[in-house]
């Protein structure tokens, strides 16, 4: 930009404005900018109502450097983007074409401009009463006016097109989003703070420079409250708003953007409580967080969760607690702790609970597995730190923190609910061995060997903390949940008749639930599949003598044209299956990437646990993914051990695991779906 003469480009998108242009047309004609120092760039969008020769009879008789452009789809921000396209001086101001400005406009905005500067002038409302200058911008611009400020610190600047200088050199690099059906100039705008250098310059001498509002019954800040677009359009812009990477030092001025778009949505599902469950269906289906959702402060905190792992870390286990909470619908306050060295982050995971955690709590406190004295603090701080007046308790386990928090809250509120969930066997192991974990003196250790003794069963102790979990929390947990029927004899078979039999009464057998079918289509994620050929999706670790070895069996009854894809999604050595003809290897996708790619494959392979040769009399392990399977609507080909959970579920595709007889006759009826 020349700071001795810079040039602006007005850019003015017109649709059906042939009535309303002239009055815009003599604002342009009393400027006193010089006209060497602007051009003016008219895009027509949509059906032409005569404004084309309007403009064109206008643009010969004037001495104002003209353009008129014609994009033929309806648009005001495909229109500004053409403009943005053909602008050619240093600075771009908008104006839309039922709005003017006053002389002075484009003269004083323009010697206020600079290349790190975004200039801020004053807005007028025009109604049928006249014009007024009373409205809540000009008195949020009255409170900084005469100063040049970080862009940051006034975000609430960049939700409207009016009134805005804008170097060329920055802004010309971003598009307005033409999908949006409302609230693109927010979205657009928003991309400034991208830029950390940029200041807001608000002059003060702004006689007759005014940019002057047309507010009209059917302007969109006057549009009548919908679902459709007060909440379903605002969710849709703060999607665009968070794809937007910003510095650090500039995420709070994006998320000021943000709330005020969802404070729309807010007062709506308010009045509109009904309305709230499928507005957060929308939010997860297009991947939102961070949302102050208004049916968080009307529900009354009665449920605490204690969960070791939680999102955001990629954990299976954080993954079927968020799946849980999402299919409850109940808000709550969640513990857990932090994962970060022995985890990576998956934020997109956290998308499934955070319409329902009011509250996240994170101890920090290594999150070890097998170390009691560790386990034994987190459990500690877990359950001091629980504030609030709950009446039930939720925790699942693997990791066996989760329990050990629950039991030692259950002992301080012996009122209280608590709901233990098992996902495996806590105290064996995947071979059915019991899992080494010495018990070490404390407290921690004092208040559950006696709680377990005081309810008479203290010969069942041994000295080991696995096992000291496990019986505590079938002892004081009032319901005990278990995924499915082989996993609850498994876990109670271990232990005499009597103990069974108390125990017994407060168990419930509860699958997995599936994601929210919003989750599906939340990241969307572009897989090259061949469209050729039958895809197969394998999500997990894949070894050649369980599972892959069935599978290559399989092919050899296939002749070669007709064969499938067997795409592979692991973190698991790359070079596993990477000599097998048709086996294509990927790393694995984040939660909800995962979950989209499901609904792209032909087929989805899943494969049991083996667990023969293991001191387990029956399989009680049901793979997490099957949920996720399931939700997708995809056909399942299930590789199964008899017997076992996934056996039972009885699904049309299955064949024994270990039988290539079984697989190649699945696998030929499977091609015959492609058929």
């Amino acid at each position: 930009m020349s700071p001795a003469q810079p040039k602006a480009t007005v850019i003015i998108p017109t649709h059906g404005g042939v009535e309303r242009l002239p009055h815009l047309l003599r604002s342009l004609e009393a400027q006193t900018l010089v006209r060497s120092r602007f051009e003016v760039i008219f895009i027509q969008n949509g059906p032409d109502d005569g404004s084309l020769s309007l403009l064109d009879d206008w643009a010969n008789a004037s001495d104002i450097q003209t353009r008129i452009l014609r994009v033929p789809e309806a648009g005001a921000g495909r229109a500004r983007n053409a403009g943005l396209s053909n602008a050619r001086c240093d600075v771009i101001t908008f104006i839309d074409d039922d709005d003017w400005i006053e002389p002075r406009y484009l003269e004083v905005g323009l010697d206020a401009s600079a290349e790190d500067a975004v200039v801020f002038l004053p807005i007028k409302d025009a109604t049928d009463s006249g014009v007024t200058e009373a409205n809540s911008i000009n008195t949020r611009r009255a409170m900084i006016a005469g100063r040049a400020s970080p862009l940051s610190t006034s975000p609430w600047v960049l939700g409207f097109n009016a009134c805005k200088f804008l170097p060329a050199s920055v802004i010309r690099n971003y598009r307005y989003d033409a999908a949006l059906q409302s609230g693109e100039d927010v979205a657009f705008f928003a991309n400034l703070l991208h830029h950390p250098q940029l200041k807001l310059v608000v002059p003060k001498d702004t006689a007759n420079a005014a940019y002057i509002r047309q507010v009209r019954a059917d302007s969109v800040s006057r549009k009548a409250e919908s679902f459709a677009f007060t909440v379903g359009e605002r969710l849709d812009v703060i999607r665009a708003l968070q794809a937007i990477d910003v510095p650090d030092e500039n995420k709070r001025a994006r998320e000021s953007l943000e709330r005020a778009q969802f404070n729309f949505a807010a007062e709506y599902l308010a009045a509109h409580p009904e309305d709230s469950t499928r507005a957060v269906d929308l939010a997860i289906e297009r991947g939102l967080t961070g949302l102050p959702w208004p049916h968080k402060e009307r529900t009354a905190y009665e449920t605490l969760v204690f969960s070791f792992c939680f999102p955001p870390f990629a954990d299976p286990a954080a993954n079927v607690v968020a799946k849980r909470l999402a299919a409850r619908q109940e808000v709550v306050d969640v513990v857990s702790a932090d994962m970060t060295p022995v985890r990576k982050v998956d934020d997109s995971s956290a998308v499934l609970v955070d319409p329902w955690v009011r509250k996240h709590t994170v101890i920090d406190e290594y999150p070890s597995f097998s170390s009691w004295d560790q386990i034994a603090r987190f459990g500690q701080r877990a359950a001091r730190s629980a504030r609030g007046k709950y009446t039930k308790v939720y925790s699942r386990a693997l990791w066996s923190g989760s329990h050990v928090a629950g039991c030692l809250y259950k002992l301080k509120h012996p009122a209280i609910s608590w709901e233990a969930e098992f996902s495996d066997p806590l105290r064996r192991d995947a071979t059915g061995a019991q899992r080494q974990g010495p018990l070490t003196k404390g407290r921690v250790t004092t208040k559950l060997k006696r709680a377990v003794e005081e309810a008479g069963w203290g010969h069942l102790l041994t000295p080991n903390h696995f096992a000291l979990t496990e019986i505590a929390t079938l002892i004081l947990a009032d319901t005990l949940t278990f995924s499915n029927q082989n996993q609850v004899d498994e876990v109670l078979g271990f232990y005499e008749p009597r103990f069974q039999d108390v125990v017994k009464r407060k168990v419930q057998v509860s699958a997995q639930p599936a994601p929210p079918a919003a989750a599906y289509s939340a990241r969307p994620v572009e897989l090259e599949l061949d469209p050729n050929r039958f895809n197969i999706g394998y999500f997990g670790n894949f070894y050649t003598n369980r599972g892959l070895g069935d599978y290559v069996h399989a092919l050899e009854a296939i002749p070669e044209a007709e064969r499938p894809t067997l795409h592979v999604f692991s973190n698991a050595d790359a070079s596993t299956g990477a000599d097998v003809p048709g086996v294509h290897l990927h790393p694995a996708l984040s939660y909800l990437e995962f979950l989209n790619a499901l609904t792209q494959f032909d087929a989805l392979l899943v494969v049991d646990t083996d667990t023969s040769g293991t001191s387990y009399a029956k399989n009680p392990f049901l793979p997490s993914k099957y949920s996720d399977y399931k939700g997708s609507g995809v056909p399942i080909w299930a590789m199964v051990e008899a017997g076992s959970p996934l056996d039972r579920e009885g699904l049309e595709f299955a064949s024994a695991l270990g039988s290539a007889e079984q697989a190649q006759s699945v696998l030929k009826r499977l091609l015959g779906l492609q058929r």
